[in-house]
């Protein structure tokens, strides 16, 4: 039986067929009738699910060892993972002055908004 894990993305996932059942490389997967609500992380839940998956994947290694494809996948998780963390900083930088200034003033004419 294969070590597998799962992690849920936000997208934009078609609503499937009621315990649709497809295969690959003969494998019978099923499909639930509609998608799993989509995991909203912020850097916070991110980190904590990071650790999560080290857990797993170091469990995973013992398990069936440093090279089988069980552990791999575990240890691509957690990799995804910390470089979904390290976008997410890497989008918070710094705000722009002007963001700030309209938070402050938003009557103020630098911060109006027309529509053409």
């Amino acid at each position: 039986m294969a070590f597998v894990n799962s992690v849920s993305v936000a997208s934009r996932a078609p609503v499937f067929s009621p315990l649709k059942c497809s295969s690959f490389r003969g494998v019978q997967f099923r499909v639930a009738s509609t998608p799993r609500p989509a995991l909203l992380m912020n850097l916070d839940t991110i980190q904590t699910k990071i650790q999560e998956e080290i857990k797993k994947a170091e469990a995973a290694t013992a398990q069936f060892g440093k090279s089988s494809k069980e552990a791999a996948l575990a240890w691509d998780i957690v990799e995804e993972l910390e470089a979904e963390a390290s976008h997410m900083k890497a989008k918070k930088g710094t705000p722009d002055p002007l963001e700030e200034y309209c938070e402050d003033a938003p009557d103020a004419d630098e911060c109006r908004v027309y529509d053409n």
